[in-house]
């Protein structure tokens, strides 16, 4: 199956917040990455599996996670799902290669 990677475009942001809209399908990866302030995932739609080096969650629809700052992780689509994920206006996503 080819995988590829969820859509993703900015609804909302001010001096102080910013939100994205991420819908993806079936087999989708965020690859991993991090976030240099906290950031919210609120799940809208479908279900996701979130993964970091201390915990495997599964997530569904009308669930949130918090995601402290500098946490390397992934996210794998379960089904087809549609997120939000609001972050700091300044946030930097870091999409760097991280080694296993």
């Amino acid at each position: 199956m080819n995988k590829s990677k969820p859509k993703t475009h900015q609804i909302f942001s001010n001096q102080d917040l910013k939100v994205l809209s991420i819908e993806a399908k079936i087999g989708d990866i965020l690859d991993t990455h991090s976030v240099d302030k906290y950031a919210i995932l609120q799940v809208l739609s479908g279900s996701l599996k979130y993964v970091d080096s201390n915990q495997k969650i599964v997530l569904q629809s009308n669930e949130y996670h918090l995601i402290a700052p500098n946490i390397i992780h992934s996210l794998e689509f379960l089904e087809h799902s549609k997120l939000n994920l609001i972050l700091r206006a300044k946030s930097i996503l870091n999409f760097k290669k991280y080694e296993d």
